[in-house]
Order: structure tokens, then sequence, then C-alpha cells
């Protein structure tokens, strides 16, 4: 069994030190894993890549496609190396030695509230909501068991609007991928208790809730296979849109 996975920096797993949910799932499934993710990697940016087999497809875009960054213009008034998308983030995790992290923090600090500030000015997504939809379709199309994941959340405070966005393009995923097998991840994990410092990336325990969510989807698709509930190509008869599974290190906040 061979599973493809298409996302981020989330499903690549920053921070979360090689226990990323798509490594979790395969693990669980004793799957080969075929890992299409990469740091501010796009829908578009994947769906342009070769395709290949899988017996499962797993698609987790439209948090860096949605998340709202100051404009090209105004990245103008930020040092060069701060206009690439992320830099200006808050950063996810410090170093462990305490002159260079108390270093680390100042410049987070600065760096996340100049962001702040743009972005309430100047803010735009990524990516065009026509070009991600069309994207995700495409990738839809790459297997016959294809789960979509939402968007785990961001924290308004470092990142003002960008949750509104989030919802919006998860929306539109819904409507763009109407074979697939929807998963709504956005709150399986504890907030922000599982979640690095940035906020939205999520921690080893994000990401083991988040495998959690994919496994019970997978079940009830095979339970609703089994009893004959399914359509035709055996996929569920409707998206479980719907939280598959509660954090396993406590509830959400409301």
């Amino acid at each position: 069994m061979k599973i493809t996975v298409y996302g981020d920096s989330i499903a690549a797993g920053l921070g979360a030190r090689g226990r990323q949910f798509p490594v979790l799932v395969a693990e669980l499934l004793g799957a080969e894993l075929d890992d299409r993710t990469g740091t501010a990697k796009t829908a578009v940016q994947s769906a342009a890549g070769p395709a290949n087999e899988a017996s499962l497809v797993i698609i987790h875009h439209g948090t860096t496609d949605a998340m709202l960054r100051p404009s090209a213009r105004a990245l103008r008034l930020v040092p060069p190396r701060y206009r690439e998308p992320g830099w200006m983030d808050r950063r996810p995790y410090y170093s462990t030695h305490r002159s260079r992290r108390l270093v680390e923090r100042a410049e987070s600090a600065v760096r996340w509230r100049t962001q702040r500030f743009l972005i309430r000015r100047t803010g735009v997504s990524s990516v065009p909501l026509p070009e991600y939809t069309k994207a995700m379709n495409q990738l839809a199309a790459r297997g016959d068991r294809v789960l979509v994941l939402s968007h785990a959340g961001a924290d308004s405070r470092y990142l003002p609007g960008t949750e509104e966005r989030l919802d919006l393009y998860w929306e539109h995923a819904i409507s763009a991928t109407p074979t697939a097998t929807h998963v709504d991840v956005r709150n399986v994990c504890c907030r922000w208790s599982d979640y690095l410092d940035d906020h939205f990336h999520p921690s080893a325990s994000g990401h083991k809730a988040i495998a959690a969510a994919i496994i019970d989807a997978l079940a009830r698709i095979d339970e609703a296979r089994t009893a004959g509930c399914g359509s035709r190509d055996g996929r569920s008869p409707e998206p479980a849109t719907a939280p598959l599974a509660m954090p396993l290190t406590g509830k959400p906040d409301p």
C-alpha cells in the first residue's frame, strides 16, 4: 500500500521531530509513504508536479495558500531576508542556548508585530481563490481514495484575519473536491498547547491528534463499504466535514 501526501510545512512536520501525521498514518497502516510536502508549498505547486499511483491520497493544502501576507509593495519596506513567505511569522521554536534564545525572541517579536501591522493595511492571500480551487480539483483526481484535510487553525493575535480566510478556502476546497472524503481537523488540536510557539504549526502532540482523525475517517469509509452504504465506486456517500476525532491531550477551546 502506498500513501501520497501533498501539503505545506504543516504536513511536512516543521518542529514535529519526525513524528508528523503523514509518518504516523503510514506507520499505523503499514504503508509506504510518498511525501510530496514542502515548506510554503501551495496547491498550485503540488498540482504542477507529477502524479503517481497510490492507494490513498491525502491533501493538506489551504494554509499557505490562504494565509494573509503583506502585499509585495509593503514588503519593500522590510529587509530583503524577511520578504519570503513565512519569514516575518512568529518563530515556531527557539534555541536552547540562553543568549541566542533572547536574541531570537526579540527579533521574532519585532518581525511578527511588523507583519501584523502590514497585514492589517495591505494583507492579501498568497494564492488567488480560483487558482487554489482549480489546483485542489486536479489533485483530488489523482486517486480513487482521496482525503482532503482542513486547515488546523491560526492565532489571530499573530496573523490577523487569517483564520477567516482559511475557513473560506476550506469551504471552497470542499466544493472543488466533491468525490473526496473531507476531514475537518480545525478542532482536533488543543489551542494552543498542541502547537508550536507560532500558534499555527502543530507540535508532535497536535500531529498525533490529526493522525487519529485521519485513521478515524478511514475506518468510517471502511464501515460504510462493509455495510454497503457507499457509492458504486466505493467512496463514502457524504463528505465527513464534522470533526472526526477529539484531541488526545485535552479539550479544544470552544
